[in-house]
C-alpha cells in the first residue's frame, strides 16, 4: 500500500498550483466565515475519494471559485463534515483531558526543576517535556480518530449521512483494516507534520498549503484501505457520482 500516493497525485496534476491557491484561500475564509470554507473543501476531497476508488486517479476534480460548484461542494462536503464531527467528539474529549494533565504536569516539573536546577534548566526541561508529550499524545489522538475518519469515508463514498452513523460497520471496518488504517494514519500525520513546520515558516500561510495536499493524500490512502477492504470479501458500498 503506497500511502503517500495521494502526494504524488496532486503534485502530478497539471493545475496543482491553481488548485492549491484555492483551497488555500478557502481554508483562510474560515477565519471569517467559519466552517464553510472547510465544508468545500471537504466536499471536494469526497469526489477525490470516489475516483480512486474507481481508479481515476488524475486529474484530481476542478478547484476554482465558481460560485455554483462551490455551493454543490459545499451540499456534499456538509454531510462528511457533520460525520466527522459527531464522531469526533469522544475523540475531543479525551484528547482535552489528556493535554490538560500533561500540561499540568509540565507545570508542576518546571515548578520542581526552577526550585532545584534554576530557571535556564527548568527551560530546558520544559521544552523537553512538551516535545515528549506531544510526541506521545499525537499518535493515541490519531488512533482514537480512526473510526471517525471510516465514518467520514461512508459518507463521503455514498453521499449518505445515515452510511457514516451505522456504528457496528463503522467499528467492524475498523476492526479490520485496523493495521493499515494505523500505519498509514501515522506516517501521514508524520509527514503532514513536517510538512506544515515547513509551511509555518512561509510565512504562516504555507501551512494551509501543505493542507490542501493532505486532503488529497487522505482521500487516496484511505481509498486504498476501502478497495483492500472490498478485496478481502468487506461490504461494498454503492459510490456515488465522481462529480457534481
Amino acid at each position: 500500500m503506497d500511502y503517500l500516493k495521494g502526494y504524488k497525485v496532486f503534485r502530478d496534476d497539471p493545475e496543482w498550483g491553481k488548485k492549491t491557491l484555492t483551497g488555500t484561500l478557502l481554508f483562510l475564509s474560515t477565519m471569517f466565515l467559519p466552517v464553510l470554507g472547510q465544508a468545500v473543501l471537504v466536499g471536494w476531497q469526497a469526489l477525490i475519494l470516489r475516483r480512486a476508488v474507481r481508479g481515476e486517479d488524475s486529474p484530481l476534480p476542478r478547484l476554482d471559485f465558481d460560485t455554483q460548484y462551490l455551493g454543490k461542494l459545499l451540499a456534499l462536503g456538509f454531510k462528511g463534515f457533520i460525520v466527522r464531527f459527531v464522531w469526533s467528539l469522544p475523540v475531543m474529549v479525551i484528547g482535552g483531558g489528556l493535554f490538560v494533565c500533561a500540561y499540568l504536569g509540565i507545570v508542576v516539573a518546571a515548578v520542581g526543576g526552577a526550585q532545584e536546577l534554576g530557571e535556564d534548566a527548568a527551560g530546558i526541561s520544559m521544552v523537553c517535556c512538551c516535545s515528549a508529550s506531544f510526541l506521545i499524545l499525537m499518535p493515541i489522538l490519531v488512533l482514537l480518530s480512526l473510526p471517525a475518519n471510516v465514518a467520514a469515508m461512508r459518507t463521503e463514498l455514498t453521499d449518505d449521512l445515515n452510511r457514516g452513523l451505522e456504528f457496528g460497520e463503522v467499528m467492524r471496518f475498523t476492526k479490520a483494516m485496523f493495521g493499515p488504517l494505523l500505519k498509514g494514519s501515522l506516517v501521514l500525520w508524520l509527514v503532514g507534520s513536517l510538512l506544515s513546520f515547513v509551511g509555518l515558516l512561509a510565512c504562516y500561510v504555507g501551512a494551509f498549503a501543505v493542507a490542501v495536499a493532505g486532503m488529497a493524500a487522505q482521500a487516496h490512502f484511505v481509498a486504498q484501505v476501502y478497495r483492500a477492504w472490498v478485496e478481502q470479501g468487506g461490504e461494498a458500498l454503492p459510490v456515488a457520482a465522481s462529480d457534481v
